[in-house]
């Protein structure tokens, strides 16, 4: 598309005629090259979470016997043995409320009950001993 222009120049005038060639801009053909190095983070290694104790620890009492223990922290609704009682593997020992969640403790092996260590409404934290078997 032609297009005539006056240019005037100090007093004299120039009649100029203008061929637009391209209507847009071209884009510069260029393509960056940018490398930005990677940022080295250190964090912190997680410290490894102690083992939350089973709810049996077979291990030696103060009085001699096997220990049941509390496997989390709560508080017992229930004892649901006496000292003197015979116990078989399974058996229910003690009903533990947590996080308004009834669990029941089971003897893990068979034996009589030689020690009642916990009471109704006693709060208990993970890996108290509740009773002990021999």
């Amino acid at each position: 598309m032609i297009r005539k222009y006056v240019v005037k120049i100090g007093k004299e005038s120039f009649e100029v005629e203008v061929d637009e060639i391209q209507t847009q801009a071209a884009a510069p053909n260029f393509q960056p090259n940018v490398i930005i190095p990677p940022k080295v983070i250190t964090a912190p290694l997680p410290t490894p979470k102690p083992k939350m104790p089973h709810s049996v620890a077979r291990q030696k009492s103060p009085t001699g016997g096997k220990t049941i223990n509390a496997m989390m922290s709560g508080s017992i609704i229930a004892v649901l043995v006496k000292e003197g009682d015979e116990v078989k593997e399974n058996d229910a020992v003690v009903k533990l409320e947590a996080m308004k969640m009834e669990t029941i403790v089971n003897s893990p092996f068979a034996g009589k009950v030689k020690e009642v260590l916990v009471s109704e409404r006693q709060t208990v934290t993970a890996g108290d001993m509740l009773v002990v078997i021999e």
